[in-house]
């Protein structure tokens, strides 16, 4: 059975970046939508209105509908910010590992076809290095560092802009129309077997994943969901991000994984809801036991895989499901 016969039509529509940040903000303009850490977070309308700033910064440094957006920045909040105005514009995410460099580098760069990258101050000599090697690349964003920063041996080759500049653009009027069949971001496999592959991302197998996890969870917009997974991955973007933007949760994003602050991160966060991938269950389990672990406001993990062998206890002892 095909997507379009089990899933209404609007309930699809309802998925693209462009519908659900526009929504929120009319329905949920005050609530609290996306915050580093702990700090003060994005209104749902102060998130829109934000993103659709650096939409226009992009549209100005030529971004157009369709082409894809290069971005390789670390956990922040401006990886969040450079995904959604990307999708605001019409053109495509495609997020990269931050450890790629050398020839890992060049194969998804050149293999993308981005004109554009944003990309972290601390990532450049990467670039620097294979630049005789890079095909389509012609202009860069640069997040982090000093806005005055220069980086002459890059704006022999490239146009140079500080993350700055989008932030002070003019403002993009309504974002352009997306459907669910429209092309969202481009995701690279991990390489085990070969070249990384670009995996084509409808916004519907988005959605699909999102709406997924609302549904299992119970996701509602009273959640708050504790992000430390690689804001790069799939799961971090489809399974905790998308998910609680449907719903009007807050988001808390972290640098990482820390299995000895897991708990108290969780805590200060007032998370009620997070997700684990691999042996992140075994290494938070092996840390010391604490009387109060079972004190601490989450109700439910999404978690990939649950062990077997702990996960009786891990419910038990956490006070979570």
């Amino acid at each position: 059975m095909q997507l379009d016969e089990v899933l209404s039509r609007d309930l699809k529509e309802s998925w693209t970046i462009s519908s659900v940040l526009s929504r929120q903000a009319e329905e949920l303009p005050d609530s609290p939508a996306l915050q580093w850490q702990t700090k003060e977070p994005f209104s749902y309308r102060g998130l829109y209105e934000h993103c659709l700033r650096l939409a226009g910064g992009l549209r100005g440094l030529g971004a157009e509908p369709g082409d894809k957006v290069l971005i390789m920045l670390p956990n922040s909040m401006e990886i969040v910010l450079a995904w959604f105005s990307t999708n605001l514009l019409g053109a495509v995410e495609v997020p990269i590992n931050i450890h790629y460099k050398e020839s890992w580098l060049v194969h998804e760069v050149n293999d993308c076809e981005a004109r554009l990258a944003i990309v972290h101050e601390q990532y450049l000599e990467r670039f620097i290095q294979v630049a005789d090697q890079l095909q389509h690349l012609t202009v860069f964003v640069v997040v982090g560092g000093d806005d005055s920063t220069t980086h002459q041996e890059m704006d022999k080759k490239w146009s140079m802009h500080a993350w700055g500049e989008l932030e002070n653009a003019e403002v993009v009027d309504e974002p352009v129309e997306t459907h669910y069949y429209d092309t969202a971001a481009i995701m690279y496999t991990s390489g085990t077997t070969g070249p990384s592959k670009g995996v084509v991302v409808p916004y519907g197998v988005e959605g699909v994943f999102a709406q997924g996890v609302v549904d299992t969870a119970n996701l509602t917009g009273d959640d708050v969901n504790y992000v430390v997974h690689p804001l790069f991955h799939a799961n971090a973007q489809f399974m905790q991000i998308l998910p609680s933007l449907l719903v009007g949760a807050r988001i808390s994003l972290w640098p990482g994984f820390s299995a000895s602050r897991w708990l108290d991160q969780v805590r200060e966060t007032g998370a009620t809801i997070t997700n684990t991938l691999g042996v992140m269950c075994n290494f938070i389990h092996s840390q010391p036991v604490r009387e109060d672990d079972a004190d601490n406001p989450l109700r439910a993990m999404i978690t990939l895989p649950a062990p077997s062998d702990i996960a009786e206890d891990f419910e038990k002892r956490f006070g979570v499901k």
